[in-house]
């Protein structure tokens, strides 16, 4: 009996561990009041799509999460936050994203240090997120929550 409650334990300990690291907002920081104001009905579907909490990681593994507060047609109020890692102290930042129509819609915005981000909806509960610095580009994944 001891033998299938420790194994059961376990299994409860591994789900925990394993939903902890979907969620990849751990370590990232937010402010204390964030206020999500729902797309108002004369927003197109495709950018509607974009508000809401959005987490995930970037292909350094360093967790991040981004927030869009308030959309309408021409530009986007956000929260990006970003965990740490050896290269980068985690924080956040309010900004505003402006919106880039074409194909596929994306959203714009600048980082403290000029760092350009975009993010693309993949699907209703994905992004793509890149981050171009220096004649870089690094790529992340986010799933909204």
């Amino acid at each position: 009996m001891k033998k299938i409650v420790l194994i059961g334990f376990g299994f409860v300990l591994l789900a925990l561990a394993l939903t902890a690291c979907a969620t990849g907002s751990a370590n990232v920081p937010l402010p204390q009041t964030i206020n999500i104001i729902p797309p108002g009905l004369d927003v197109p579907p495709e950018l509607a799509a974009f508000s809401g909490k959005w987490e995930g990681w970037w292909q350094r593994g360093v967790d991040a999460v981004l927030i869009v507060n308030y959309i309408d047609s021409k530009r986007a109020e956000i929260i990006y936050a970003w965990g740490e890692d050896d290269y980068t102290q985690k924080g956040y930042i309010f900004c505003t994203a402006t919106i880039l129509k074409g194909k596929n819609t994306r959203l714009r915005f600048y980082g403290k240090s000029g760092q350009e981000f975009t993010a693309t909806i993949m699907n209703p509960k994905k992004i793509e997120i890149a981050r171009s610095f220096n004649g870089y580009t690094m790529f992340g994944i986010m799933h909204k929550k």
